[in-house]
């Protein structure tokens, strides 16, 4: 049921990977700043990455509220959810 919708998608976006502003940022540096005990790799990574550039949209409610607590524009997720369905 999904193909060939899947199989077109990542095409698509495989396309316009090109395009796209890939940032990064060392584990040494993340591992080394204050959410990093709280939340790991990933999430403190976008915390370091986010801060007056992104609107971030996520599903972790603890990362939503933290986000929130800090002056991160954050959209929890799973308030929208319930618009679309």
């Amino acid at each position: 049921m999904l193909e060939p919708i899947r199989s077109l998608f990542r095409q698509d976006f495989s396309d316009r990977m090109p395009r796209l502003l890939e940032t990064y940022m060392a584990s040494t540096t993340i591992s080394a700043s204050a959410p990093f005990t709280k939340f790991g790799l990933t999430d403190s990574g976008i915390v370091d990455l986010v801060k007056d550039k992104y609107l971030v949209l996520t599903d972790d409610l603890e990362l939503f509220g933290y986000l929130q607590n800090v002056g991160i524009d954050v959209i929890n997720f799973n308030h929208i959810r319930t618009i679309a369905w």
